[in-house]
């Protein structure tokens, strides 16, 4: 059992969503989880978190409620990792959309990690924590480290690089949900098209509205734009963030959900 010294009982942090600035699919294993090779990219957009300590049990709030939150998985394989006889209370705030490719449920799973250690006092290493968040999904170990990464294999190996030349990213969120099984299904069967992201070819298959957008966006601000993980959100990369200002009236008129979003250097900030 790990020590229980300088424990806080409630932590606030901020879960921060990713994008896939390129994506390659290196292989299928046996299992039929595939590997891959990516630039991920922290971004500002994030989801609220507090962890507090419990006498007993897991309880989740999430607003909007969730099924199946990975983040309740996240605290249980922690409690069951180290046998520790505790509870612990998660309240979730989702601004990270649900389906959308950009991590935010394996980023609310990396925040309750980092505040169930330091709620409860756990002083685990980070490697742990990395070990820990690879049992419970293949974005959980980016999503502790963070910043800018090159992540390989099943999403388990990180390895931090200088950060992205560009500062800023207009986000794209498309009233769209992708199931990600569904996409890999599709890569299955159509192959990597010729975008850097090699599931874009795959999720256009699934829902050509995709393509659509992509073309309107194209079109309308005359820069280059890709989608993120498996779908469906898009993505402009920026020099500086002051730049997103001579393309917001021509997105607003697309009448699509944007966010201008800023590069960060880390996965999860306690708050």
């Amino acid at each position: 059992m790990q020590s229980q010294q300088g424990k806080n009982n409630n932590i606030k942090l901020r879960a921060y969503a990713k994008l896939n600035l390129s994506l390659k699919i290196t292989g299928k294993r046996a299992d039929g989880y595939h590997d891959i090779d990516s630039i991920m990219q922290s971004i500002s957009l994030h989801d609220e978190i507090e962890v507090r300590e419990a006498a007993s049990g897991i309880k989740v709030k999430c607003s909007p409620d969730i099924a199946d939150n990975i983040a309740e998985r996240a605290a249980k394989t922690l409690l069951d990792e180290i046998r520790l006889v505790k509870g612990v209370e998660i309240h979730i705030k989702k601004h990270i959309p649900v389906a959308g490719g950009l991590a935010g449920g394996s980023a609310d799973a990396a925040a309750v990690l980092t505040g169930m250690n330091a709620a409860l006092g756990l002083n685990l290493h980070k490697h742990k924590l990395i070990e820990i968040g690879a049992k419970v999904g293949s974005d959980v170990p980016f999503c502790l480290v963070g910043g800018t990464c090159r992540v390989t294999g099943m999403g388990e190996m990180v390895e931090r690089i200088n950060p992205h030349s560009s500062g800023a990213f207009i986000l794209v969120l498309p009233k769209l949900q992708l199931s990600t099984a569904s996409v890999y299904g599709e890569y299955d069967r159509v192959g990597a098209g010729n975008s850097t992201n090699e599931l874009e070819a795959a999720a256009i298959k699934v829902a050509p509205e995709i393509k659509k957008i992509i073309d309107s966006l194209v079109k309308a601000t005359g820069g280059n734009w890709q989608m993120s993980g498996s779908g469906p959100s898009l993505f402009m990369q920026l020099t500086d963030i002051s730049e997103s200002e001579k393309h917001v009236e021509a997105i607003n008129k697309l009448g699509l959900e944007f966010h201008v979003v800023k590069r960060m250097d880390q996965g999860v900030e306690i708050v």
